[in-house]
Parts: structure tokens; C-alpha cells; sequence
């Protein structure tokens, strides 16, 4: 016959590896979305500087396109055009690169 200290060890003990076990897996969903979080703050800020990129290209474009500079204001526009349009290409490919390396799916409204 056994104890009734026995059988109380065995359920303290049980219970203890259970809320142990509850703890390991509420940190690993914890830390598993704070890393998806983060990949989506940093897509974000991505899509967001092409948003600011995309409006300054079309603002420059309506300035070149309107013909109210002069030839040394429009080369300045048309150069600063070229180096705006060569950092959105290369935010462009950051961003693909992001989206195919995610493993989760990122929101539409992102991009």
C-alpha cells in the first residue's frame, strides 16, 4: 500500500513538469513571433522608402516634363532622377530578396 506522501509527490511532481513544459512552449510562440514581427518591420520600412522614392521620381519627372527650368536646373533634376531611380532599383531587389527568403507569408497591404 502506498503513502499518501507518495502519491502527492507524484502529482506535484507531474504537475510541475507540466507547467514546465507550458512555459517552454508559450516562450518558443512567444520568441517565434517577435522574429515574424520583426521581419515585417523591416519589410515595412522597406515598402515605405519606396513609397517616399516612388513620389519623388514623379514629382522630378513632372518637373523635367514641364520645361520651367533652364538647362543647368533640368541636367541637375535629371541627375538627381538617375540616383533616385538606382536606389529604388536596389531597394527593389532588397525587398524581393525579403519576400523570397520570408517563410511566412507577409500581408498585401505591405507592398
Amino acid at each position: 500500500m502506498q503513502s499518501p506522501f507518495r502519491k502527492l509527490v507524484r502529482i506535484s511532481i507531474v504537475l510541475f513538469a507540466t507547467v514546465l513544459l507550458c512555459n517552454f512552449f508559450a516562450y518558443y510562440l512567444v520568441n517565434k513571433k517577435s522574429a515574424e514581427n520583426e521581419e515585417l518591420i523591416i519589410a515595412r520600412s522597406l515598402s515605405g522608402r519606396q513609397q517616399t522614392l516612388s513620389q519623388i521620381i514623379s514629382t522630378q519627372a513632372a518637373l523635367i516634363s514641364g520645361g520651367l527650368y533652364g538647362e543647368a536646373e533640368t541636367r541637375q533634376i535629371k541627375d538627381s532622377l538617375q540616383t533616385v531611380l538606382s536606389t529604388f532599383k536596389i531597394q527593389e531587389e532588397q525587398l524581393q530578396k525579403k519576400v523570397e527568403q520570408s517563410k511566412t507569408p507577409l500581408p498585401a497591404h505591405v507592398f
